[in-house]
């Protein structure tokens, strides 16, 4: 009976935001095949239809849409990225098959939509992280940013501060940056040079953002 009023409170919650009627939510969990993770999906305004599609309605009100992927997908996906000749496709693709052979992948480079419009591509995530990719520190710094230079939302903010528009992280989940070249050594110091560190501390201590610089330690930081 708890767990009944639970998830009446979890349907009752999402009906509130007034963006989706009874009849749809009702279409929807008939056509579920796990309607407990359904009922929990909705218990964070996670909406996954019959068609496969999802709508998120985050704290500011806006549904943020995407389509699930199909796992059985992700191995062809993987060997496309890793031979495509892109480096960015590449290391994302190597990445995701480090992930691969430790746990499930949710989804891979898929695109997030808000008012039909793409506002964000997270490159990996899984049921516990989301894991984002760059070939080098520097490119990191130049993308992985919390404010871009126009002032509009860096793709730091839209997974980690929920009171933006284009928020796409709906349950919290932890997020690492992985970078696949070896950062640079300061032949001065021995050590990693001086914004390139500050960039790394700033990730985890404003943040909470972990890094990785190896396929062995980024698997290693996985739940």
């Amino acid at each position: 009976m708890r767990n009944l009023v639970g998830n009446l409170k979890k349907v009752d919650g999402h009906l509130a935001k007034n963006i989706h009627t009874a009849d749809e939510l009702e279409t929807a969990f008939k056509a579920a095949s796990d309607k407990a993770k359904w009922v929990d999906d909705i218990g964070y305004n996670i909406l996954r239809k019959a068609d496969g599609k999802v709508e998120y309605i985050n704290r500011n009100g806006k549904v943020i849409k995407w389509t699930t992927q199909h796992p059985s997908n992700f191995p062809n996906q993987i060997n496309s990225a890793i031979n495509s000749g892109d480096a960015g496709r590449i290391a994302e693709g190597e990445a995701a098959q480090a992930i691969l052979n430790q746990k499930p992948l949710e989804s891979l480079g898929l695109e997030r939509k808000l008012n039909g419009l793409p506002t964000a591509e997270l490159d990996i995530i899984t049921a516990d992280e989301i894991v984002e990719v760059k070939v080098s520190i520097s490119e990191a710094k130049n993308k992985f940013k919390l404010t871009n230079n126009n002032g509009t939302p860096g793709q730091i903010a839209k997974v980690k501060d929920s009171s933006i528009d284009e928020f796409v992280n709906p349950r919290g989940k932890s997020v690492v940056l992985y970078v696949k070249k070896p950062l640079p050594i300061n032949p001065n110091t021995g050590s990693y040079y001086a914004s390139d560190q500050a960039f790394i501390d700033d990730l985890l201590n404003t943040h909470n953002i972990q890094f990785s610089n190896s396929l062995s330690d980024l698997t290693s930081k996985l739940q």
